[in-house]
This record gives C-alpha cells, structure tokens and sequence, in this order.
C-alpha cells in the first residue's frame, strides 16, 4: 500500500512538473488533488476556455478595466497607442505559474519597449486559500468579494517592479471572460484588433511563442518603414 502511494505521488509530481514546468511538491496539492474545490477550478477555466470570444483578427473587446489604486476606470484600447501593438498578460499571484513567469515577461518588455506597450491585468485568483488552494503558495489570497479586494492583490505585483503596466479586470469579469484569460494567458492587440492568440496556461501558454510574434511584429514593422 505505501509502495502503491509513494508511486502514486511520483507520477503526480512528474505530471505536475510536465503541465506546469515547476518543480510543486505534491505536499503544496496533495489534500486538494481530485477534490471538489479542484474539480470546480478545472471546470470552469474550461468553460472559460471554450466560451471565450476573442479570436485572431477579430475586433478586440473594448472590456472596462481599473487602475490598481481603485480610483480610476479605462477602456482596454485606451493602452493602444497609434502604429504600436499592445501585449496583455492575464493571472493573478495565486497562480504559481504566472508568477513564475513574470520576470519572463518583464525581459519580453524590456527587450520590444521600442515597438509595443505591455500590460498586466489581473484577473480572479486561480488558487486561492478558500478555493483550490496550493500550499506555501509565494502570496496567499482568498477570493476577491469586491474591487477593494482584487486591486488590493494586484497592489502585490507592483512590488515586483515589473517594466509594464499592471490594470485589474472589474468584478464582473469582462476581460476574464471575453479573453478566456484563466488561470493565465496572453495576447497581442494591433490597430484594435485581435493579432496574437496564447494558449491557454498552464499547459499550452507559451512566452517562446509570445516572443515569435513579436519578433514577427518587429521584421514587419521594420520592413514597413523601409517602404514608406
């Protein structure tokens, strides 16, 4: 029986590491793996996935969005900025994942500031200590019940000092919805529109492919400027 477990961990930790490209102990799921709180989690970034309106070269959902102070509402396309994409990435701090790949993002716009804006916009927690809850989780936050609450967690970003913009999804979750952004995902918007589909993460998000387009993006623009 013990044998039938410790094997039973070792394929859990190795299909963990697969999904997710980090090395969770199963402690940090181990009491949650096939719960219902899990099972809830997975249905419904699904759903999320499935139902999601955006696709490539379509008009980009004007979705409403909040400064992290609360204090003021802007549109999407209001961070779109004349001959410049914009690259958005969704998650919030409870997803291991997107946390971990934040500084990867920072580099994406550090290394295309001259051609694109980026911007965070965080969304509902994917993990959170009253949901699907991983244990020794870097932050730990329950669900947002307000705004107050969920541009309090995205307050938590800005000490990473990230080189991009951080907005938080409203509570209606519109940009959430409209992009099928859980638990994490990215986009790239041009001239108002859809240019650039991620996967959907943890899985099939991708910043090698992220960072694709933009080298694309780069070489167009580049032989755009040649030509006029």
């Amino acid at each position: 029986m013990y044998g039938s477990l410790q094997s039973l961990g070792f394929v859990l930790e190795n299909g963990m590491r697969k999904v997710t490209g980090l090395n969770i102990p199963k402690t940090n799921y181990w009491e949650t793996f096939l719960g219902w709180e899990m099972f809830k989690s997975v249905w419904k970034s699904r759903v999320v996935d499935i139902t999601k309106e955006m696709r490539n070269g379509l008009e980009a959902q004007n979705v409403p969005l909040v400064t992290p102070d609360g204090k003021k509402y802007v549109r999407l396309l209001d961070l779109l900025q004349a001959e410049r994409a914009v690259v958005v990435y969704f998650g919030s701090c409870s997803c291991p994942v997107f946390m971990n790949k934040l500084k990867e993002f920072g580099v994406l716009a550090q290394d295309f500031s001259d051609i694109v804006d980026f911007v965070v916009v965080y969304i509902e927690e994917a993990h959170p200590i009253d949901g699907w809850s991983f244990k020794n989780n870097f932050i730990k936050v329950r669900k947002h019940r307000n705004q107050y609450e969920r541009c309090k967690a995205a307050q938590k970003l800005q000490e990473l000092n990230l080189p991009c913009q951080i907005m938080v999804d409203t509570m209606d979750d519109n940009a959430n919805v409209a992009y099928g952004a859980l638990p994490e995902r990215l986009y790239a918007i041009e001239e108002g529109k859809v240019a650039y589909v991620g996967g959907q993460g943890p899985m099939n998000s991708s910043m090698k492919a992220a960072r694709d387009w933009l080298e694309s993006y780069r070489e167009k623009n580049t032989f755009r400027r040649w030509t006029i």
